[in-house]
């Protein structure tokens, strides 16, 4: 019997830990979330917290163990650089990644510091105080990013995985019923794709990103201090996409929508953000809600297909049309 994913014990994990790492043991170690990959919160004989992450196999912005060690080599760089980002550790052997054998065949592992705090306000709303710093934050994040250079691959968040990826894979479980609003929906997102395709953006405008970055991925700690983790979508693509999960949408709370200016604003104060990507950001937005289904769907044949329901195409759609409003479709 074939294996697709599975869950390693967290104390064979915890036993691997202290092999690998220099911490102290006794560790003890619980699963805290499934996902993309399996999440660990470890706690070593002192109480000191550190995140054990459980790569999974056959995602399909991974080619190979180069682009994992992409992104772990750029978390040490932003550390090194005074970013507040969760990084790896090293191992013994002084890597940063290692490789265990599972039922479904080799997996990767890593051991990053722990991200102290919570998420940043309900709904991802802020008061507007800290919304500035979270913008200012994020785009210190992307000027850091700018100094790392790196021979390994690793992909690009662009129209063919923001867009095409999400159109093809709900084609497949387009319905009969559904014909009209998968049509739709392609019309939409073709025009979609011909505006960003001829937007004049400066070329600073496109370069590393966390990729998603949410409430969900940032903690804001006691000192009011934001700190970023999980970069397992990091890549290159749009400065401005990572922005997208704060900008409102249609059915955005009140909060959400007066934390936006602010937001924007703290981003302009560090990093030069031309007009015209501004302008786009309900066009980047409406790629955001398009890349969550396909990736979503893309991790299907290990997440379940409870992710394709029924009127899959008309969600789809919705959300699309709620991201970009009245959006003005001049280039």
């Amino acid at each position: 019997m074939r294996v697709v994913s599975s869950l390693l014990h967290p104390d064979d994990l915890a036993r691997l830990v202290e092999r690998e790492y220099d911490v102290a043991g006794p560790v003890v170690a619980r699963l805290l979330r499934r996902g993309f990959n399996d999440t660990y919160l470890l706690a070593d004989s002192a109480g000191e917290r550190r995140i054990l992450r459980i790569y999974s196999r056959d995602k399909y912005w991974v080619r190979s163990a180069d682009d994992l060690l992409f992104e772990l080599e750029l978390l040490n760089y932003l550390a090194s650089a005074g970013c507040p980002v969760s990084h790896p550790y090293p191992r013994r052997r002084g890597d940063l990644l290692g490789e265990l054998e599972a039922p479904e065949g080799e997996r990767h592992f890593a051991l990053f510091t722990f991200a102290p705090g919570g998420p940043p306000g309900e709904d991802g709303s802020l008061d507007i105080e800290r919304a500035r710093a979270l913008g200012t934050g994020i785009a210190r994040l992307h000027v850091a990013m700018d100094g790392f250079g790196s021979p390994r691959h690793r992909y690009h968040l662009d129209l063919e995985r923001l867009v095409d990826m999400a159109v093809t894979a709900i084609a497949e479980h387009v319905g009969p019923h559904q014909q009209a609003s998968y049509a739709e929906l392609c019309t939409l997102t073709e025009r979609l794709r011909a505006y960003i395709t001829r937007l004049d953006l400066p070329e600073h405008a496109y370069g590393l990103i966390h990729g998603d970055l949410y409430g969900g991925n940032i903690h804001l700690t006691s000192a009011g201090e934001f700190v970023v983790f999980d970069f397992d979508h990091c890549g290159f693509g749009w400065r401005a996409y990572d922005l997208t999960n704060f900008y409102p949408r249609q059915d955005s709370s009140d909060a959400k929508r007066e934390a936006w200016p602010a937001i924007a604003a703290g981003y302009a104060s560090v990093r030069a953000w031309s007009e015209a990507e501004q302008r786009a950001m309900p066009a980047f937005a409406a790629c955001r809600e398009l890349w969550d289904v396909g990736d979503w769907l893309g991790a299907a044949h290990w997440a379940g297909h409870e992710v394709a329901p029924e009127r899959l195409s008309q969600r789809a759609l919705d959300r699309v049309r709620r991201a970009l409003g009245s959006f003005r479709w001049e280039g």
